[in-house]
């Protein structure tokens, strides 16, 4: 018996949700209805498949919503709605209807909580708040900027931004981009001056550079989920506020104390936040209300950090705090476990209305929120 999946009709007013498989007539009628259909995207267990004719006419009616949000300056009209339109983010608002995205949340959501909440209670803290606000001396950030601006028109799409994504990587709410800064003697600099301020702030040998990442340029309606950051490579982390374009409202930095207190950084350019990444929850609640806002990430650790971790991670700590937390909740799962699904656009079906970037999905699928401390529950 020859499998084939299952067309279910979805709740739009167009597109097939395409789910598990049976076979003969359903498959041979199926393969008809896809003859004239590509892949159009793809993602863990999800792809969509579309008639050209149906991408030809909603990749249009997202142009003008986007020349909307960008009425104002443009540069950005012709940077983020005239160019680059095979980028994750065009093909998700267009390809992706929210409701499948919430979906395959479900699986992984829970997982998620309980690993920022058991890291967020385990790992070693070295300050009192886990966040302190400082500011990068002028000559240094006046020569950032002068670099960035140099290199701005560089700025090509963020790759790896899953529809499924999470956390501040996520493909739907979020149309980041990146431009690349050349390491040279004043980044250098720079890289030192935040070592040294981690290191006399957190009272450890923080030596080890782990990663940098930036410049990363985030648009009209990016919001980053709270959550702690990779435990083994993360330890004492910097974010660097190099510049921030056609802001109708500042865009606050949410985080939770090691106290359980939170608070929020309003951050200009020049700022830098220092923070105990791998321990202090952090995001950014609100969907950015500006054209562009630009941030370089610096990650470190100490000698001593790897060791510390790896015994949390051990078979004695972490996955027995996980076999016990499972055997008196639930199971916990992930992207992985998901059933397969395919999504069909014919060239007749309707476009997915577009969803206003000031209404972020993230916040709807619940990642805003606090996780609890599993161990204690």
């Amino acid at each position: 018996m020859v499998e084939a999946r299952v067309a279910i009709p979805a709740p739009l007013s167009g597109g097939l949700l395409v789910l598990l498989a049976l076979a003969g007539g359903d498959a041979r009628s199926l393969r008809q209805t896809q003859t004239s259909a590509r892949l159009a995207y793809s993602d863990t267990n999800y792809q969509c498949m579309a008639d050209p004719e149906f991408e030809d006419k909603c990749v249009p009616k997202w142009q003008e919503s986007c020349r909307r949000e960008y009425n104002r300056s443009e540069h950005m009209r012709r940077k983020l709605c005239e160019g680059e339109l095979s980028r994750n983010y065009v093909k998700i608002r267009t390809l992706v209807p929210p409701s499948d995205i919430l979906d395959q949340w479900k699986w992984e959501f829970e997982r998620r909580q309980f690993d920022d909440g058991f890291f967020r209670s385990q790992v070693p803290k070295f300050t009192d708040t886990g966040f302190k606000l400082v500011r990068l001396p002028e000559h240094l950030h006046e020569g950032m900027l002068a670099r960035y601006n140099a290199r701005r028109n560089t700025s090509r799409p963020e790759a790896g931004q899953p529809v499924f994504g999470f956390h501040c990587n996520t493909g739907h709410d979020n149309d980041d981009w990146v431009v690349d800064m050349p390491h040279d003697e004043l980044f250098r600099q720079v890289r030192e001056w935040i070592r040294l301020q981690l290191s006399e702030w957190t009272g450890q040998n923080v030596n080890e550079q782990t990663s940098i990442y930036g410049a990363r340029e985030y648009h009209r309606g990016s919001i980053c989920g709270m959550h702690t950051d990779n435990t083994e490579t993360h330890a004492f982390s910097a974010i660097y506020q190099l510049d921030q374009q056609g802001m109708d409202e500042p865009w606050p930095l949410h985080y939770v104390t090691h106290a359980g207190e939170e608070g929020r950084a309003l951050m200009q350019a020049g700022h830098v936040m220092l923070y105990e990444s791998a321990s202090g929850l952090h995001g950014r609640k609100d969907p950015l209300m500006g054209d562009e806002f630009t941030n370089i990430f610096f990650h470190f650790r100490s000698p001593d950090w790897l060791p510390a971790i790896q015994r949390i991670l051990g078979e004695d700590n972490y996955w027995e705090q996980r076999r016990r937390f499972e055997a008196h909740h639930r199971h916990l799962t992930s992207l992985e476990d998901a059933p397969p699904k395919e999504r069909l656009w014919r060239a007749s079906d309707q476009c997915i209305p577009e969803r206003s970037r000031r209404d972020p999905l993230l916040s709807e699928g619940g990642f805003m929120s606090t996780p609890p401390d599993p161990t204690r529950l």
